[in-house]
């Protein structure tokens, strides 16, 4: 996909709402953000790292998005980003689909959420246009977890098969003020509750191998099964919101297995210390295969 660290610009405008600087980018609900160090001197707000929202360094190169993933006036109100595909994609072929994601905390900012989500369309939205995506409850593949890391960059991502032939890619909240939660919530005069997201390094593709995270989150077909993180590990591998107990296995690059066990509900942790570094495959119930890298 173009532009996906939204490294490349066609303008440095200094302004709020900016995101069609940000080349291939454009906005089809509200107004979102582009950072960007060309900003520094003309308009602070959108500096990096320090601009209105908070202090942020970018993942990938040196700029990043940013949008409102709840706002409450008017209600359900949602900032949602937009790009153009390369080519479409293809009916009944698989897509790995992920971008970073981090929360911005300011006086006005507080909220943190859940429901960050990618949806795909045939057609464009713009907002500019009053053409916006309607908040109907429904993305391709979304994270139920309440983001609420404002230090790191969170790894947020899943696979699907196409339905139909995609061409436009989206970003952002598209589930309504009912169906999503928040917690660190200040109601502001003026302001109500508002909850806002800085985004880098956006992907879409058919290999798996490009997706490969921090902190994995597997997503299928929209619904958040379990998160494995960090990777690479050191020490100690943490697996969560496993929904029942299943067997694991942990071969080497070589197809040997090296450890064995069983994840239960709730946070597992395995003691990967004492592996030698290397790429590792993590087996799930015999179905299930993340490839891991102990450092």
């Amino acid at each position: 996909m173009p532009n996906s660290s939204f490294e490349e610009y066609t303008n440095c405008s200094g302004a709020s709402g900016n995101i069609t600087d940000a080349k291939g980018w454009f906005s089809s609900s509200g107004s979102p953000d582009y950072y960007n160090p060309c900003a520094g001197t003309i308009a602070p707000t959108v500096d990096v790292p320090s601009n209105w929202c908070g202090y942020q360094l970018p993942l990938d190169g040196n700029a990043y998005a940013g949008i409102g993933t709840k706002l409450d006036f008017p209600p359900n109100t949602r900032e949602i980003i937009s790009t153009s595909l390369e080519e479409p994609l293809i009916i009944g072929e698989k897509y790995f689909v992920s971008a970073y994601v981090s929360r911005g905390l300011s006086e006005i900012t507080h909220c943190a959420v859940n429901n960050f989500g990618f949806r795909f369309s045939i057609n464009s939205y713009v907002a500019v246009n009053q053409n916006h995506i309607p908040i109907d409850n429904f993305s391709h593949i979304h994270s139920t977890s309440l983001i609420t890391d404002t230090a790191n960059w969170v790894w947020l991502g899943g696979s699907f098969v196409a339905d139909s032939a995609y061409q436009y890619l989206m970003l952002g909240n598209f589930y309504d003020d009912e169906n999503t939660d928040t917690v660190d919530c200040i109601n502001l005069p003026n302001y109500g509750k508002i909850a806002y997201y800085y985004i880098d390094k956006v992907c879409v593709s058919t290999d798996s191998l490009e997706n490969l995270s921090t902190n994995i989150i597997e997503v299928e077909n929209g619904v958040e099964r379990f998160s494995i993180y960090p990777n690479p590990a050191r020490s100690i591998l943490h697996i969560k919101n496993i929904e029942y107990t299943q067997p694991y296995i942990l071969l080497n690059s070589l197809g040997q297995r090296v450890d064995k066990g069983e994840l239960t509900k709730g946070l597992n942790l395995i003691d990967v210390s004492s592996y030698d570094r290397g790429i590792y495959f993590l087996l799930i119930n015999n179905s299930a295969t993340k490839i891991l890298f102990i450092n």
